[in-house]
């Protein structure tokens, strides 16, 4: 709903500006997208990934929020992400609770293949897309958590 609402007040109507609110371009958003493919295509291994990819990202956002629960006064926008984030991990507690998710040891490697696709969209978007971006937060680290090695270039302050 809000990406069509910013395509509405969108004052200049650009290649650029228009991909920049249709594409799915954080983690969560891709996952919401690939949650919608797997139930209208009923691929089993998409529901899978977007289950356990959604609760990776959900749990991510809950613990250490980017948006919203770090504010001390919450706009619309963040209210809109704690609230969405939150409906997203109860959808994917209950997928797997109520069964509707099989994840099997021999098929470990699907959702492996979608993870690898997943970053590779993220390299894309930030280097060839939108080059200098840092979608899926894989340039800076936002949250400031100094994981010890893992790759990024540049705290951001």
């Amino acid at each position: 709903m809000t990406r069509i609402v910013s395509l509405i007040i969108l004052d200049n109507y650009t290649v650029e500006s228009v991909l920049k609110i249709i594409l799915p371009m954080h983690i969560c958003s891709v996952m919401v997208w690939v949650f919608i493919v797997a139930i209208f295509s009923k691929k089993q291994f998409l529901l899978n990934f977007s289950v356990l990819g959604g609760i990776l990202a959900t749990t991510a956002f809950l613990l250490y929020p980017a948006v919203g629960l770090n504010k001390q006064y919450m706009s619309f926008t963040c209210f809109y992400s704690t609230f969405s984030h939150s409906l997203g991990f109860v959808c994917c507690i209950l997928m797997m609770t109520l069964g509707r998710v099989k994840f099997e040891f021999k098929k470990i490697w699907q959702p492996i293949v979608c993870f690898t696709v997943m970053f590779l969209w993220g390299a894309l978007l930030n280097f060839v897309i939108f080059p200098g971006s840092d979608y899926m937060y894989m340039i800076k680290d936002p949250l400031e958590l100094d994981l010890g090695g893992f790759p990024y270039q540049e705290k951001s302050f």
